[in-house]
């Protein structure tokens, strides 16, 4: 009801301004001139009732005050005095002339609707509770006889006042209507308005929605209360909502409760009126990856500036940080190349209207300058050698003019000290507003006597290559084709050169058994990449098969892997070993036979190696290398040990050879007898180098010493004990013939 009474009041306002004014006037107008003829027209009809003039007579004071606030532009307040003047007016004339049937109170009815028209809805009832009084209080006094009776109107006054109250009617009427009509245009021009602007917030309204669901960003509006108002598409995607499920859900129903701890006080400052900044990771509901949000809440306020909400802008900038992420990186990564090739000694220079505008440490290093005495050199060209001046000074103007050409090739600089260098140059132009050039130094001094050391090795290994004894071939590793080969292949196979470069070794046949013999080669030269002496069988081109003792590896020549192959004749050395294989099964024969068996002993290493027969001798198995000399002296009886190890080890250090027998007690307790020879060699220094020797088995030799020896002494004790019988027989018979004789 307040505001309903504050927009009436509103409205009488705006009247009053308007046709409350032309009312007023005409009002003024209608009174002074009624006013005035009723007085004159009572004087001449019934001069006896001029008590009836004087309700009309209080009108004058009235209409006076009002047309004065009128003048002073008081528009309401002239028709506030107007209104409860002609009540009061009324009342008065209606108490003197008759109560409640004076002709003056049909007035009351008009008076009633213009009040409410022109002053507003509380006016008018006021206006209307004043009329329903003063009737009520006229209607008692005179039911209670306290107003006179009078006569009754003149017709004529009667007619009068009507048609006074009448035209005021008309007045107003007309004036209603043209307010209708002026009204009823506004409301249909604002009618107009209203739905022109109904169309363009729409079409606002349709933009927005439209910019909201496209707009790169996450657009949300919370209440106080942390419920969703609004959500863009984007948004309710984003947490694993659609626009309009989203609407009415609480922040940690959309976030999370996990997220609420460390979003509560960003909420707390926003709802207080603050905005707020931050950045932070979020999974996405629609791609279940992790995103880096640019958020900012910003405070919602009603008309009377108080919050009621916010409104929480986010920008996926998972892009840009890892964006800047990578240009970290790439910066770091530069930083990084740059001290690296620094470090590694590449000089490095930018070149700008031919003088040094940048060098880094290394080129300090390589040149003997500090950067600041680059930099303030009068040209580049002062660093060449005066050899390749001219020629680096033409590429330089050559590379300004967009001209494209080799730009990698080889010069010779000079240094602070006057030291000549090699140096590899690398140069592109580099874009900006004055044409500059980017030069990179690879110190190429020591490549240089590497490549010159190289080429000398080079024709050394071609030296070798056609002079060396072996048979030599050069083959490419991907399809076998000989590349080249040395004069020994060619004797040993019989091949000419023409018949050979360019063919292939299945091409001329040279595997006897190319399914067995050539897969068992290669599957031996794949496993390791290198082959050594792999032994196996070739056919010469007389068709003779040769056995041949491999050795191949693989080399790089321009860039393509080839195979290096040796390949030695082993046809002499297989004559020879069999040879010699048949001198040892005779000498190992006749070892046995003997029962003589070798040895050497290292006396650096402290270790003896021997042939089979030892094992025999001294009944043992043990790995070669496995006995030591104190090993050796365990096997002496201790009662001959010392002497000799001491004879041994004299006969050792001096050089000399030597011998001797010894008995040999084996694990079963039996006993062997052996006799050990020995000879010993010295190095240059004079220290044992190698004692090498034969141990033989001579126990039946000295067994049948012995045996003779024992038979020996048992003949000498038979032969004494027979020469002792003899004597006394002899005695006795002595003495038989002397006893004789005499």
């Amino acid at each position: 009801m307040p505001a309903a009474n504050r927009k009436s009041e509103d409205v009488a306002a705006s009247l009053a301004e308007g046709d409350g004014l032309r009312f007023l006037r005409l009002a003024l107008l209608i009174v002074a001139v009624g006013v005035s003829s009723y007085v004159v027209l009572l004087h001449f009809i019934a001069p006896e009732q001029y008590y009836r003039s004087v309700g009309s007579l209080l009108l004058l004071p009235v209409a006076l005050i009002a047309f004065l606030l009128m003048q002073r532009g008081s528009v309401a307040a002239a028709l506030h005095v107007l209104v409860f003047g002609v009540w009061a007016a009324v009342a008065t004339a209606a108490m003197f002339a008759g109560g409640v049937r004076a002709p003056a109170l049909a007035a009351y009815p008009l008076l009633i609707v213009m009040a409410g028209w022109l002053l507003g809805l509380r006016t008018g009832i006021v206006v209307a509770g004043l009329a329903l009084a003063a009737s009520a209080l006229l209607a008692l006094a005179e039911s209670a006889g306290l107003l006179q009776s009078v006569q009754a109107a003149p017709a004529v006054l009667v007619w009068f006042v009507q048609a006074i109250v009448y035209a005021t009617a008309a007045v107003l009427i007309a004036l209603v209507l043209h307010r209708y009509e002026a009204r009823y245009r506004q409301v249909r021009q604002l009618g107009d308005e209203l739905a022109g602007r109904l169309g363009d917030l729409e079409a606002r309204e349709s933009e927005l929605r439209l910019l909201t669901e496209n707009i790169p960003a996450l657009i949300f509006h919370g209440g106080r209360d942390l419920r969703c108002r609004f959500a863009n598409r984007r948004h309710a995607e984003f947490f694993g909502f659609t626009p309009e499920s989203a609407i009415g859900r609480h922040v940690s129903e959309i976030l999370g409760e996990d997220a609420m701890p460390a979003i509560r006080p960003k909420l707390d400052a926003v709802l207080s009126g603050e905005p707020v900044h931050y950045r932070t990771a979020r999974r996405s509901a629609a791609d279940g990856e992790e995103h880096t949000l640019d958020i900012r809440f910003v405070p919602a306020r009603d008309n009377a500036g108080d919050v009621v909400g916010f409104y929480a802008l986010k920008l996926d900038v998972t892009a840009e940080v890892r964006a800047q992420q990578a240009l970290a990186e790439q910066h770091a990564f530069r930083e990084a190349l740059m001290h690296a090739q620094s470090e590694a000694g590449l000089a490095m220079f930018i070149i700008e209207s031919g003088r040094f505008t940048y060098a880094n440490e290394a080129a300090s290093r390589m040149l003997g300058y500090s950067p600041e005495e680059l930099r303030a050199l009068p040209s580049f060209l002062a660093l060449l050698h005066p050899d390749d001046r001219e020629r680096v000074a033409q590429n330089h103007r050559r590379r300004l003019t967009g001209e494209k050409f080799e730009n990698n090739y080889r010069i010779a600089v000079v240094t602070k000290s006057g030291e000549r260098r090699e140096a590899d140059l690398t140069a592109a132009p580099m874009s900006g507003e004055s044409p500059r050039v980017l030069v990179i130094l690879a110190d190429a001094t020591e490549r240089k006597r590497v490549e010159d050391e190289l080429l000398r090795s080079e024709q050394k290994f071609s030296r070798v290559f056609r002079s060396s004894p072996v048979p030599i071939a050069l083959s490419r590793m991907a399809d076998g084709t000989y590349l080249d080969v040395n004069e020994a292949f060619l004797r040993l196979f019989g091949w000419s050169r023409e018949e050979v470069i360019g063919r292939k070794s299945t091409d001329l046949g040279i595997w006897p058994n190319p399914e067995e013999d050539r897969r068992a080669w290669l599957d031996a030269f794949g496993g390791a990449g290198r082959l050594e002496g792999y032994e196996s069988r070739l056919r010469d081109k007389q068709g003779r098969i040769l056995p041949v003792l491999f050795s191949a590896d693989t080399i790089e020549l321009d860039g393509e892997p080839c195979l290096l192959v040796l390949s030695i004749d082993l046809t002499e050395r297989k004559k020879a070993e069999a040879a010699l294989q048949e001198s040892e099964a005779r000498l190992r024969e006749a070892q046995r036979i003997g029962r003589i068996g070798n040895w050497e002993l290292d006396p650096v290493r402290d270790a003896f190696t021997w042939s089979g027969e030892i094992e025999n001798i001294y009944e043992i198995h043990v790995e070669q290398g496995a006995v030591s000399y104190a090993d050796f002296l365990k096997s002496v009886p201790p009662d001959e040990r010392q002497a000799c190890d001491r004879r041994f080890g004299e006969n050792v250090r001096a050089g000399r050879g030597g011998e001797f027998t010894y008995r040999l007690r084996m694990r079963d307790g039996r006993f062997k007898h052996v006799h050990v020879r020995y000879e010993s060699l010295r190095s240059d220094d004079g220290r044992p180098a190698k004692v090498f020797g034969t141990t033989q088995d001579v126990t039946e030799q000295v067994l049948a010493r012995e045996e003779v020896q024992r038979l020996n002494d048992e003949l000498e004790a038979r032969v004494a004990a027979r020469t002792a019988e003899l004597t006394a027989a002899n005695r006795e018979l002595e003495s038989f013939a002397y006893s004789i004789s005499h």
